[in-house]
């Protein structure tokens, strides 16, 4: 099993993943120079259950796809 953090709430991806006894998998989330965001998996995931904990509400700082990454 997978754990991935989003950006909007680490502090409860990390809780999450304690509870499970999994620790979060390795993810870099950056934005390039025009606000878009980067995200780099630094884990295989084939072939794993892959869950990623993000909050889907409305964001302040950024656009509605940001709050899927």
């Amino acid at each position: 099993m997978k754990i991935f953090s989003g950006t909007s709430n680490r502090i409860f991806a990390e809780l999450v993943a304690k509870h499970l006894n999994c620790p979060l998998s390795d993810v870099i989330v950056s934005k390039f120079a025009d606000k878009e965001i980067n995200l780099v998996i630094n884990e295989n995931v084939r072939k794993d259950d892959v869950f990623v904990i993000q909050p889907t509400g409305p964001s302040v700082n950024g656009s509605p796809n940001d709050n899927f990454m």
